[in-house]
């Protein structure tokens, strides 16, 4: 498992969300345990704010999927500002400047590195806009804060395939929210996430141990709505029942 969190930007005086500190977390995936021999991640690799470059960041999915297997499972995680623009989302990195296409994330560029892994590929994007990587959204949104992608509109590519499961925290023309919780601060597809897959494992509809691409869904869209908040979180496949937590 690879999980980026970016709170605070080299290039842009504004915060970013992020995801909870490296100790919270484990202790959130620490309860997952996969098959029959409960076992849990064999590795667990977090880039947190100045360690998210562009570069780490795509340099890491393939040293740490590189060797995938048909049979293996990646999980990527993104905390962090995210935009779209000209059809196509993108991620910002730790060292994203203003007007500096290169130096982001498209939909593209995390399409290209991720069709090389074998095995299923699952990823939730907590981000702005972030429902362009699963094609889920307007097309005439706003644009975000970095002003880019002043070039000649490229054909659609989306995060999508038979090895693809996506979560996203909404459609590519919404904005994401912040939400304070136990002294911490992330966005609000990120807190109903941690809430649904530990502790008593809410989003376990069924109680049979194991929390569905669909449940999940279910149960971020359903909690995101009960706190008050208007982004539409997003998923790919829809009714998918593949096992994205185990317990």
């Amino acid at each position: 498992m690879i999980l980026v969190g970016i709170g605070e930007y080299k290039y842009i005086d504004d915060i970013g969300s992020g995801i909870p500190n490296q100790e919270f977390v484990d202790s959130v995936l620490s309860q997952w345990k996969f098959g029959k021999k409960k076992k849990g991640f064999e590795k667990i690799t977090y880039l947190y704010n100045e360690e998210a470059t562009k570069a780490n960041i795509i340099n890491t999915i393939k040293k740490e999927f590189g060797a995938a297997k048909e049979e293996d499972v990646s999980y990527f995680f993104f905390g962090g500002h995210g935009g779209y623009k000209n059809g196509e989302s993108y991620l910002c990195p730790y060292d994203c400047k203003s007007s500096v296409r290169s130096s982001i994330i498209t939909t593209g560029e995390l399409k290209n590195v991720f069709d090389s892994i074998n095995g299923t590929k699952v990823l939730a994007l907590d981000s702005c806009n972030c429902g362009g990587f699963i094609g889920k959204g307007d097309n005439h949104c706003l644009e975000n804060f970095v002003d880019i992608f002043k070039y000649e509109k490229k054909g659609s590519t989306t995060l999508t395939g038979e090895n693809y499961k996506v979560l996203v925290s909404c459609r590519s023309n919404e904005i994401c929210q912040t939400y304070g919780y136990n002294g911490l601060l992330s966005g609000v597809f990120t807190y109903a996430l941690i809430k649904g897959a530990s502790d008593g494992f809410s989003a376990d509809v069924n109680r049979d141990s194991v929390i569905t691409l669909q449940e999940m869904y279910d149960y971020i869209k359903g909690r995101v709505a009960s706190l008050g908040y208007s982004q539409e979180i997003q998923v790919y496949p829809e009714n998918d029942h593949f096992p994205i937590v185990e317990y």
